[in-house]
């Protein structure tokens, strides 16, 4: 009879009745018609955490993290959001809210159930290790010095271009549409924090730096400066915040291993720092004044924390109230996977979008019961929801088909944590899997146009370094005797 503690089944059980108990005690009455929601997603989720972990696998592991943030998103969200009674911000109408996130608990605990069929489809029962690819020491100093070279070379030169820091700093806060069509080289200056990061991992003997772990704690504070630096301060939060769990993923990764207080100060800084950034993204340079507080804001409505964790770690209010404007419309017309191939041809801008269909004017015509043309209104519509992929698999299939993308996700990111727990610790892969992971997330939270800039802007010089430098093993070939 296996140990209790060593069985990801048994675990998972009973952590999702703890989850359930505390959720039932939390919400009262109001929390009985998610009881058995919260019940079936929560331990199903669990198991899926428990199940990697077992494995070898970390929160820095594509499986772990994505069931993780998922606990929150699918299994408890949609009942935290009615206790707290928060709903979406500047929501066009008011709808019976209620009903609508129960529907959505039950299309949750179906997505988890596909979830865990991918997963259980696409991991890959052999885990021995891979054979290992090795740095290239000759390559090494040459390519790590040109792509760092390279990339501060683009930095400054941003900087030079609006008249240095500061007035970078102010540009931003005062016209930020001057810093529109400059995505791709964004895309190859953000990329020198986690390349120096990087490059001192490889070049760096690993005990001797393990045995300062006041240079580790270093390292970190030094990086999240150069992430705020290097493109942090133009307002983009999640390059801050995906930037450091990369960073942290590394030393858990290939230093020690994190232990329960990291987390805890990760999770206290992560909240603490979304909060304050709301300020500085609403006031710019002004906000260094403190003259304005998170209330002058305007982006929360009541308690931040609340706010963060129910409009950035969950799409449940959102989900909800594009169900009932689909059963509630007659004029919306799905959009047959349009806003995915939209989101596939913007990694090629030099040639016109032959699917004129985005997220954008799609989610416009559900939230706001109008019809746009895609063509007229190409570029112009600006939307700041994210929907995640049931939302805009809703978009483009309605409300039943996009649990089954769920079951392709669950595929991959299960192929994928395979993967991720079959590297060596000395493949300099293993500096990639944070990102891996973080993309995996990225892919459930977030919509197609999102995922493929997160690949192309934070992950493509990393991988093309790391390849550049490494040394691929010769594949064995079994020879036979005639």
């Amino acid at each position: 009879m296996p140990k209790l503690k060593t069985n990801p089944i048994n675990q998972a059980i009973f952590a999702g009745l703890a989850t359930t108990t505390a959720c039932l005690l939390y919400g009262g009455l109001q929390a009985v018609n998610f009881f058995p929601q919260i019940a079936i997603t929560s331990t199903i989720l669990f198991f899926i955490i428990f199940r990697s972990v077992a494995q070898g696998g970390s929160i820095f592991h594509p499986a772990p993290l994505v069931a993780l943030v998922l606990l929150w998103g699918l299994a408890i969200s949609p009942l935290a959001s009615i206790v707290w009674e928060k709903f979406i911000l500047y929501a066009p109408k008011n709808i019976e809210w209620e009903p609508w996130l129960i529907h959505t608990s039950w299309i949750y605990t179906a997505c988890a159930i596909a979830l865990l069929t991918g997963i259980l489809l696409g991991s890959d029962n052999n885990l021995e290790p891979l054979p290992a690819w090795e740095v290239n020491r000759s390559m090494l100093p040459v390519v790590s010095l040109a792509f760092l070279t390279f990339t501060l070379l683009v930095q400054a030169y941003i900087f030079v271009s609006f008249g240095g820091v500061y007035g970078y700093l102010v540009e931003w806060t005062e016209q930020k549409e001057s810093f529109k069509g400059l995505g791709s080289i964004f895309m190859l200056a953000e990329a020198f924090p986690i390349l120096l990061l990087i490059s001192f991992v490889l070049f760096t003997d690993r005990e001797k730096v393990r045995e300062r772990i006041w240079l580790v704690y270093g390292l970190l504070i030094a990086f999240f400066l150069l992430k705020l630096l290097f493109g942090g301060f133009r307002g983009s939060r999640s390059n801050t915040i995906w930037g450091i769990f990369w960073a942290a993923g590394i030393i858990h990764l290939v230093y020690f291993k994190l232990k329960l207080r990291h987390y805890l100060i990760g999770t206290a800084f992560l909240m603490a720092f979304m909060v304050s950034y709301a300020v500085y993204k609403s006031f710019g340079v002004e906000a260094f004044s403190g003259e304005y507080t998170v209330e002058d804001s305007g982006r929360f409505d009541g308690n931040p924390i609340a706010s963060i964790l129910l409009e950035d770690f969950s799409r449940s209010t959102v989900h909800a109230y594009i169900l009932h404007e689909y059963f509630d419309s007659d004029s919306y017309n799905v959009k047959l996977g349009a806003t995915y191939l939209n989101s596939l041809f913007k990694v090629m801008p030099w040639m016109d979008n032959p699917f004129p269909d985005s997220k954008n004017t799609a989610g416009a015509e559900l939230f706001y019961g109008r019809t746009i043309d895609p063509v007229l209104s190409y570029g112009r519509i600006r939307n700041s929801r994210v929907f995640g992929l049931y939302g805009e698999g809703l978009l483009n299939f309605g409300p039943a088909l996009p649990i089954l993308l769920f079951i392709g996700a669950g595929m991959l990111i299960g192929k994928i944590d395979s993967f991720c727990l079959r590297l060596k610790a000395e493949d300099p892969r293993t500096l990639l899997i944070p990102f891996i992971a973080n993309g995996c997330l990225v892919l459930i939270l977030s919509d197609s146009d999102n995922l493929v800039f997160f690949i192309m802007k934070n992950g493509f010089m990393a991988f093309l370094m790391i390849f550049l430098i490494s040394i691929r093993p010769k594949p064995i070939t079994s020879m036979t005797p005639s």
